[in-house]
């Protein structure tokens, strides 16, 4: 009778705690997209493509060395905003960011394409990548461009922890791209 009883109450306990009741499923968290630890100079280079397709503003700032980032922008958007880029940290890259997503439509997907992902040069302290872009994306404004090209120079280094990020990074107007908006041209838009 005993066993009866015990069996009887076991069954009682797991009905009343619903373990075996289906749940709701949990809602995505706003931290969609995939940052891989960035073991490797070419993983950062990834990961900027996937943080910007992804519009997931925590995981492109952590592509960028805090103690080391300096953006220069390309010419022609130095000489229109020449104190914009002066004091340019990673924080004015996350904010900037931040902007241009909330100027975006809800439900586009901007692409940020590296044409060339060979590194011209990789030692054990930095990695230097040069390699023309191109950026669409479509705003809520229609006066902002939708696409953006360019050439960056990236200096990618390793930090203290083994990871790299990206130390300086150069952007280039393509020659002959006279009404072409580069990637400096998107961060004077977002700028504030």
């Amino acid at each position: 009778m005993k066993k009866y009883v015990t069996a009887g109450i076991i069954a009682a306990f797991i009905m009343a705690c619903s373990l075996f009741d289906t749940r709701n499923p949990e809602e995505p968290s706003e931290d969609n997209g995939t940052f891989v630890p960035p073991s490797t100079p070419g993983i950062v280079i990834e990961n900027v493509v996937n943080a910007f397709e992804n519009k997931n503003v925590n995981n492109y700032a952590a592509c960028f060395s805090n103690a080391k980032f300096k953006f220069t922008p390309s010419v022609e958007v130095a000489a229109r905003y020449p104190s914009l880029f002066e004091n340019w940290t990673v924080d004015s890259e996350k904010q900037c960011f931040t902007n241009a997503i909330a100027a975006m439509n809800k439900e586009s997907k901007p692409i940020l394409s590296i044409l060339n992902r060979d590194f011209d040069f990789i030692s054990q302290d930095s990695a230097v990548l040069v390699s023309e872009y191109i950026i669409n994306c479509e705003f809520l404004n229609a006066s902002i461009s939708k696409n953006f090209t360019g050439k960056a120079i990236f200096t990618i280094m390793p930090e203290t922890d083994g990871l790299w990020r990206i130390a300086a990074w150069q952007d280039f107007q393509l020659a002959g791209d006279t009404n072409k908006d580069s990637w400096s041209s998107l961060k004077a838009y977002f700028r504030n």
